[in-house]
């Protein structure tokens, strides 16, 4: 609205939301939608900028977005910046939702907190950090049982727990089909608080059971193996990842909302022309949603982006490398870069602002002023800071004792480091002899890792 951009965003802010807005509009040689990087230093409202885009995206009618973040802390920031810009678009935090299950499916615990979040329609932004985007999980799923008759009914009771899971198999029910609902193990009833409340439920009765679906593959003949899933191939889907539940809300392929990555230089350990393991989780999660949502915009944002060239390597959509551009991989462009040195960095960056891809302002020291000032100490400030000085000393020698006295590195290391304990037990059990030589050099490093973690500890506590 034409209140907002003019009394409550800068003329700075508001040109940083034209240009990533009118970025959004293009399209990369590959078809994917481009995206903006915002790297803007501390203090010119980056979250602010967040904000109004989310806003014209929920105005143009892509009314699902995501805003990724480093701590849990930010939501507040969040919707307090939505707040402040008039913007009555819903926001929840994705910790509140089940970690398993379809946000979009009636019936299910994570629909139902959804729509508690966001309303009826699902609609709004969901904010989450990048060590929640790459949480994994079982698959589960939920399926009705329709108890009509008192018979079904105590038969389920009678193999419930006070947690309402199944502990006996057995046939119970119909579904909603008519066909018979055959119970399993660790099945467990979600529809209700409690046994009392399955007890005292009138007849006909519909429940909602959740299943925990294990990866088995189906026998011949045998109908209920696995009978109302997949086959479990180790994709990311809704039942088994946090991934797999924002690209099945956003929309998948059709998704169009704003995919927000703040702090993005969390993820600057990707390497795209690698193998997995060459690149961190978060790293690769970050890259898998983009290309999972291939025509929902991305806006990139950090005060510290990329350090090096090889940090560049989530910043799929600049379109800088891949189809239709002057570099197939990741790879190419990095070496050219590299092998121009600084003068290519900047060129490149110069190359993104003209292009309207990226913004990268800091505040001027234009106007300010500053002068020294010595301010004394008084006696008791003197007198604590002796104090402190004299604990820390009787502190330091206490701590050396500890470092050199073998019976207090045995007993610290046995609790702390039980892996390692478990490992020399391991050695005292075997019967094959073993070179002196060998063993000696590997208690010189056990013992060289425990110390320099004692004063790591040490240090990490002033």
């Amino acid at each position: 609205p034409a209140a907002v951009a003019e009394e409550r965003l800068s003329s700075l802010q508001l040109e940083t939301v034209c240009f990533a807005a009118r970025r959004f509009r293009n399209k990369l040689p590959d078809g994917r939608t481009a995206g903006y990087v915002l790297g803007d230093g501390t203090g010119c409202g980056k979250g602010r900028v967040i904000s109004a885009l989310l806003y014209h995206m929920w105005n143009s009618g892509h009314r699902r977005s995501i805003w990724v973040s480093a701590t849990s802390d930010l939501y507040y920031d969040a919707c307090r910046d939505l707040k402040d810009l008039g913007a009555d678009i819903p926001c929840m935090p994705m910790r509140k939702l089940p970690p398993s299950g379809p946000l979009d499916k009636k019936g299910t615990s994570a629909n139902k907190e959804l729509v508690r979040h966001l309303g009826v329609e699902g609609d709004g932004v969901i904010f989450l950090t990048y060590s929640l985007l790459v949480q994994t999980g079982q698959r589960r799923q939920v399926y009705p049982c329709i108890l009509s008759s008192q018979e079904a009914k105590d038969k389920l009771v009678e193999s419930l727990d006070e947690k309402l899971r199944c502990t006996e198999p057995g046939a119970c029910g119909v579904d909603g089909s008519g066909g018979q609902v055959k119970v399993r193990v660790g099945d467990r009833v979600v529809s209700l608080k409690n046994l009392k409340e399955l007890q005292a439920a009138e007849l006909p009765l519909t429940l909602s059971i959740e299943r925990v679906l294990e990866k088995k593959p189906s026998k011949d003949g045998d109908e209920d193996a696995d009978m109302d899933s997949k086959e479990d191939t180790g994709e990311l889907t809704a039942w088994n990842s946090r991934l797999g539940q924002l690209v099945e809300w956003l929309g998948g392929g059709k998704a169009t909302g704003l995919i927000c990555f703040d702090e993005v230089h969390k993820a600057k350990n990707l390497v795209p022309d690698k193998d997995e393991k060459a690149s961190t989780k978060t790293g690769l999660y970050v890259d898998r949603l983009q290309q999972f949502c291939p025509n929902a915009p991305v806006l990139y944002v950090s005060a510290t982006a990329a350090t090096e060239v090889q940090h560049l390597g989530y910043m799929s959509r600049l379109g800088v490398w891949g189809k239709g551009t002057a570099f197939d991989t990741f790879r190419d462009f990095q070496k050219a870069i590299e092998s121009n040195g600084v003068a290519a960095m900047e060129m490149f960056a110069m190359n993104m602002k003209a292009i309207g891809a990226m913004s990268c302002r800091a505040l001027a020291y234009v106007g300010t002023e500053f002068d020294l000032q010595q301010n004394g100490m008084t006696e008791e400030q003197y007198r604590d800071y002796d104090a402190a000085a004299r604990f820390w000393q009787k502190l330091l020698n206490m701590f050396r004792k500890f470092v050199h006295s073998k019976d207090l590195k045995v007993s610290y290391r046995k609790h702390f480091f039980k892996k390692l304990w478990k490992k020399e037990e391991g050695k005292g059990n075997e019967g094959r002899p073993s070179r002196v030589n060998s063993k000696d050099l590997a208690d010189e490093e056990d013992e060289d890792m425990v110390t320099k973690r004692l004063w790591q500890f040490y240090w990490g506590a002033q």
